[in-house]
C-alpha cells in the first residue's frame, strides 16, 4: 500500500508541475512598471506575496514616470503597469488603490482647528508635487469645491516639501 500511495502522491506532484509549466509558472517572467509611489508603497508587499506563491516567475519592476509606463506597454516591454490616474483608453484599466487627500500641516500657533474646513485650506498657499496626475487631481478637486486655490511652490521632491512645510512655508496637499 505504501508504494502505491507513494508513486500516486509522485504523480500528482508531477501533474500540477506539468499544469503550472503550461501556465507559464516556471522559467516565465512578469514585467511590472509603475509610477514612484505605488512602486514604494503598493508593490513591494504584493510582489513579496506573489513570489512567495510562483517562486519560480521572475519578477522585473521598473520605476518610470506614468508617460513612460505607458510607452513601455505600448512597446511590449512591460505587462502591468500602474499609473496614478488613466489617461488612455488604449489600455484596460483597473482601480487597485484609490487615495486619500491628505494635508501636512506645520506646527503652529495658533494651532488650526481639529476639523479642517476647505474655507480654512484655502487661505493658505500650497505645496505640490511637479507631477502632472496629481497637480491636476489637486486642482480639479478644488475647483469641485468652489475654493480658491493658490499653489506657492510646485516642488519635484516630496522630502523636499515635507521640510519646506516643517519650516511653515506653505501648505503642502496632494494625493498619495
Amino acid at each position: 500500500m505504501i508504494k502505491h500511495t507513494q508513486q500516486i502522491l509522485d504523480l500528482k506532484e508531477h501533474i500540477e508541475y506539468e499544469v503550472n509549466v503550461e501556465k507559464g509558472l516556471y522559467k516565465s517572467r512578469l514585467r511590472i512598471s509603475s509610477f514612484r509611489s505605488a512602486a514604494t508603497h503598493l508593490l513591494p508587499a504584493n510582489i513579496a506575496r506573489f513570489r512567495h506563491q510562483f517562486p519560480y516567475v521572475e519578477v522585473t519592476l521598473e520605476e518610470l514616470d506614468p508617460a513612460g509606463v505607458e510607452q513601455s506597454l505600448r512597446e511590449g516591454q512591460t505587462d502591468i503597469g500602474l499609473i496614478p490616474l488613466p489617461r488612455s483608453e488604449e489600455f484596460t484599466t483597473v482601480e487597485i488603490a484609490r487615495d486619500e487627500y491628505v494635508v501636512l500641516l506645520p506646527k503652529v500657533e495658533p494651532a488650526p482647528p481639529e476639523e479642517l474646513t476647505w474655507g480654512y485650506l484655502a487661505n493658505y498657499s500650497f505645496i505640490l508635487f511637479n507631477y502632472a496626475e496629481c497637480t491636476s487631481a489637486v486642482r480639479d478637486h478644488w475647483a469641485k469645491c468652489g475654493q480658491p486655490f493658490e499653489v506657492g511652490y510646485v516642488i519635484k521632491e516630496d522630502s523636499t516639501i515635507v521640510s519646506m512645510v516643517a519650516q511653515a512655508w506653505g501648505r503642502q496637499c496632494c494625493r498619495g
